[in-house]
């Protein structure tokens, strides 16, 4: 799953929309720590059962968990690229503090993957085309090509990401 890191404004535009979009957010820093652990026991990746095993209960037309981080590193799995229903997502206040995690984000495992960012600002795509250690980067698209179909959350994601930068 891919890690988004957001500003501010997106990030407030996101709550408000994830309860129409079947996305669940509310994750607290108890449930995410759950969630990990029942990530890693769990032989499956099935997001309703994911959630019983960390002793929450989601609907189960929720498509997505999301789990805000604040740092990233070894201590923090959900830093780490990770197939499974999670979304770990940062909320930074600038592009100067958000280009530093997703530099962090690189470093700590994504080396050589593909890096994508949102933005209609060309010297934000500059820096962060320059700052990413990725074979290609990409703008206003989606990164995770694999994951793409009619229902994913990465579609349903880019289109939000869209939205609010068209």
């Amino acid at each position: 799953m891919d890690t988004y890191v957001i500003n501010q404004k997106v990030n407030s535009l996101l709550n408000n929309a994830t309860e129409s979009a079947a996305v669940f957010s509310q994750l607290n820093q108890k449930q995410t720590d759950k969630i990990v652990k029942a990530v890693y026991k769990a032989a499956f990746k099935n997001r309703v059962k994911l959630a019983k095993m960390a002793g929450s209960s989601i609907p189960e037309n929720v498509r997505i968990l999301m789990a805000p981080l604040d740092s990233v590193g070894n201590e923090h799995p959900l830093s780490s690229e990770i197939s499974c229903p999670i979304l770990a997502y940062y909320v930074k206040k600038d592009f100067s503090s958000a280009l530093k995690t997703c530099i962090d984000l690189n470093y700590h495992g994504g080396m050589g993957h593909t890096a994508s960012i949102y933005t209609n600002n060309e010297d934000h795509v500059k820096a962060f085309a320059v700052a990413m250690n990725a074979a290609r980067v990409l703008v206003n698209s989606p990164s995770s090509q694999a994951r793409v179909d009619k229902d994913s959350l990465t579609l349903i994601l880019h289109c939000f990401m869209m939205n609010q930068y068209q």
